[in-house]
């Protein structure tokens, strides 16, 4: 996610993902504790829950060039595989779909 997540006054910021509904419901109580809220800050989702793709922008009311939706597949230029950390820090955006974990 560094390598999505890399600008603006929010750069290097993560997404949360919560398992379940529970954990949603629980996630907006106004009284959790210190314990409580790491516990669900430290929540790890298994990376073959998730289906992820690059995208051509979704928080531009810029259209993309060939008409398609802004969650659809887009390929960039230059863009280094999603886990290689070490590759050139471009900021781009990628949708991420989280699937059922069964």
């Amino acid at each position: 996610m560094r390598q999505i997540h890399n600008g603006g006054n929010n750069a290097f910021r993560m997404p949360l993902f919560l398992e379940n509904k529970d954990m949603e419901l629980k996630w907006l109580l106004p009284d959790l504790t210190d314990g409580e809220i790491s516990e669900i800050l430290d929540y790890e989702l298994p990376s073959e829950a998730l289906e992820h793709w690059s995208v051509y922008t979704i928080r531009s009311p810029k259209l993309r060039p060939d008409g398609k939706t802004k969650v659809d597949r887009w390929e960039w230029a230059g863009l280094p595989e999603l886990g290689n950390d070490e590759g050139p820090q471009v900021k781009k955006t990628c949708y991420f779909k989280v699937m059922p974990i069964i």
